[in-house]
């Protein structure tokens, strides 16, 4: 089953993401740019979890039913 977690290089690409006004990056200031990057950490982590949910879902189906995990998986298993 996949890893819901943020790897660090996800979370690099989350911040790399991000158009900071600021060239030093994040700073707390009229204009919190810490929200942004919460916004791209949240929306990769999203993905994961998603991901991670059907996964499990699969799973528990072919418990039941082997074939028709099979067609779910074929049909939705790829995410």
């Amino acid at each position: 089953m996949s890893n819901p977690y943020l790897t660090k290089e996800e979370i690099k690409s989350a911040y790399l993401s991000c158009e900071f006004d600021s060239k030093d990056g994040l700073y707390a200031g009229e204009d919190v740019e810490i929200y942004e990057l919460a916004d791209a950490i949240i929306k990769s982590a999203a993905f994961n979890i998603a991901r991670t949910e059907r996964e499990f879902c699969i799973e528990f189906v072919e418990s039941l039913n082997p074939e028709v995990a099979k067609a779910l998986r074929d049909k939705r298993g790829n995410l």
